[in-house]
């Protein structure tokens, strides 16, 4: 076998490998496992006790406060987390999502978490 076809089985074997692995976990940002989740959702924010309007949040996390995503729900949760863990550390905000993935029971998200 030459340097090319093992290169070739190696770049097909990694591929698999990214496929399955894919399929194991919540995030797939990175991979080519076709998109076979999608996630409904709709946030409510408050800070300072006043509820966030739907162009505020739009703003704050660059979501809509409610809508749609083709992939995985992480897609969604991940940002917003990662903005109140940085940006927004200091602001107090309390986050509530209601998701809900393929149609199956609503779930709810909670930031900060709750104990």
């Amino acid at each position: 076998m030459t340097r090319l076809h093992t290169l070739g089985l190696l770049l097909i074997a990694f591929q698999l490998a990214a496929f399955v692995y894919a399929k194991v976990v919540d995030s797939r940002y990175f991979c080519w496992a076709p998109f076979d989740m999608h996630t409904s959702y709709q946030m409510e924010v408050v800070i300072d006790g006043r509820a966030l309007t739907p162009q505020q949040i739009k703003t704050r996390y660059h979501l809509d406060h409610k809508g749609g995503n083709p992939r995985s729900y992480v897609e969604i949760l991940g940002p917003i987390q990662q903005y109140e863990e940085t940006y927004g550390k200091t602001d107090g905000a309390q986050i509530t999502v209601r998701y809900s993935v393929n149609g199956k029971p609503e779930q709810i998200w909670e930031y900060p978490p709750k104990s």
